[in-house]
Formats: C-alpha cells, sequence, structure tokens
C-alpha cells in the first residue's frame, strides 16, 4: 500500500472518530422537531396536548397533516419527519415489515374510537339483507372492521383466525348477506349517502364533521388498537424522543384529553 494511500485512510478515519461524537452532540442539541399526523383529531391531540408542552422545553414543533395511511411512515423513514402519530402498532409493524422500514414505537396515547355511521338507520337492529357496508380497506383496519362487525352478531370470522389479521376471506358466515365495499379511510365518511353503513375511523369521521355521539355502535377498543407515537429506530433514545414520549404521560396532557377528547380510548396511564 502507497503512503498516499495510507494517509488517506488514516485521515478518513480520523475525520470519521471527529465526526461521531459531533454528529452526536448535534442530535442530541436537536430543539426543532416535524410531526406528521392524520388529518382531524389526530392533529388536533398533538396541537393541544403535545405541541405546547414540547414548545415550553425549547423546541420549535412544526406539525404536518397526511390524509392516508401510507406516506407518514414512508416520510418518517425518509427523514422528512421526527416523529409520526396516526397508527396503532400492529399496523406500524406490518407496514414497516412490509416496506422494509426501519421504525419504532416510543409511547401509546388516545385514539378516537371506530364508529358504524349510518344516515339511513338508527339502531342495529334495522339491518336489512343485502345491506352495503363501507369499511377501512387497509388490512389491520379492514380486521378491526369486521371484528366489530362480528361483535354485533352480523356475521362470523373463522374461530381459529388471529383477530388482529382476519380479512375477507375469514368469513364463515354473513347471514344478511351484506355487502362489504372495502375504501380508503380518509372516503368512508363521503360513503354515507351511498351506503346504508359505513365503519369509520374516529379521526377522519371528527374531521369530516361527523360526531362519536352520533355513532350507531362505538367499539371498545382494546390497547394493541390504541395509536403509538414512532420515531426512526435509531432515534428512539434521542433526548427529543424522550422528551415526546414523556409529554404524552403528563397530567397536563390529561387534563386536554378530559376537556377537548371526551370517549377517547386512552391507555392506562391516562385513565
Amino acid at each position: 500500500m502507497s503512503m498516499i494511500r495510507r494517509t488517506t485512510l488514516t485521515a478518513l478515519a480520523s475525520l470519521a472518530l471527529v465526526a461521531a461524537p459531533v454528529a452526536f452532540a448535534q442530535s442530541a442539541a436537536k430543539k426543532e422537531l416535524v410531526i406528521g399526523a392524520t388529518a382531524g383529531s389526530n392533529v388536533d391531540v398533538l396541537k393541544l396536548g403535545i405541541q405546547p408542552q414540547l414548545e415550553k422545553k425549547g423546541y420549535k414543533v412544526r406539525l404536518v397533516e397526511f390524509n392516508d395511511y401510507v406516506q407518514p411512515n414512508l416520510a418518517l423513514a425518509q427523514g422528512a419527519l421526527d416523529v409520526n402519530y396516526f397508527q396503532h402498532i400492529i399496523y406500524l409493524k406490518k407496514f414497516a415489515q412490509d416496506q422494509k422500514l426501519d421504525l419504532a414505537e416510543i409511547v401509546q396515547g388516545p385514539i378516537a374510537p371506530l364508529g358504524i355511521y349510518s344516515s339511513k338507520r338508527k339502531a342495529i337492529a334495522e339491518v336489512k339483507e343485502g345491506d352495503r357496508v363501507s369499511l377501512p380497506n387497509d388490512p389491520s383496519n379492514l380486521a378491526r372492521a369486521l371484528v366489530l362487525l362480528q361483535s354485533q352478531g352480523l356475521l362470523t370470522v373463522r374461530a381459529d383466525v388471529d383477530p388482529l389479521r382476519v380479512t375477507e376471506k375469514d368469513i364463515t358466515a354473513n347471514p344478511r348477506k351484506l355487502k362489504l365495499v372495502p375504501l380508503e379511510a380518509a372516503q368512508l365518511p363521503r360513503s354515507l349517502g351511498d351506503v346504508e353503513w359505513a365503519i369509520v375511523n374516529g379521526n377522519f369521521a371528527i374531521s369530516s364533521g361527523l360526531k362519536l355521539t352520533e355513532a350507531v355502535v362505538l367499539e371498545k377498543t382494546p390497547d394493541h388498537y390504541l395509536l403509538v407515537a414512532a420515531v426512526k429506530s435509531a432515534d428512539k433514545a434521542q433526548p427529543w424522543a424522550r422528551d415526546v414520549a414523556e409529554a404524552f404521560k403528563t397530567p397536563e396532557f390529561k387534563a386536554v384529553l378530559d376537556k377537548h377528547f371526551a370517549g377517547y380510548a386512552r391507555p392506562s396511564f391516562l385513565q
């Protein structure tokens, strides 16, 4: 190996050793955060309950709104976001696995429950044969919607199937011959005029002007469907990520939920 080659390699190694702590210091001192969430209540939860706490700690926070369940994780993985808040842990893990993304949750938070809405019926007892039911088309929320329909006695899924990953192929009984109409979650509120029933994610229901109290049925949300704040796995231990997680666990945040987000499902530490 030539002297020039050895000198160059030594210089590069030295730069790497110097750059590592500098990069860490810059990351540790990070004071500008970009947080993404889906439109409606998820953004409102951040705006009212999380952003003010972070700003008191000296962070400059920018909230970015999304209208689908794909872009927030891609933006996070690409570095356009520092944190996102829109999904439950099952969706996060499946999406990250399918897309080969290295993402991780840092804390659970509240969620507006999934609900069955109708502009043509007033009670589940009014379900008629052949009624059309629109529901989310992304796999994890589709499973969630089918489980909700089963809880109302409207269909049956295989007893041995994982209830978190159930699909239409797992339906073993549909006595009312319901016609399922999978749609993108953001489009579900608009479908109310075209179907007898719409199973709508809470944040999109609220952003469209629907009220949780208007739902014919609201989901009794289990913990695995609570939303999580997510970051790139490499950022999970960063001080700013810990500050974000801690903001979800404060009495101040609980007070915001009590005042503005009554009826939302919450993790046990916010009860």
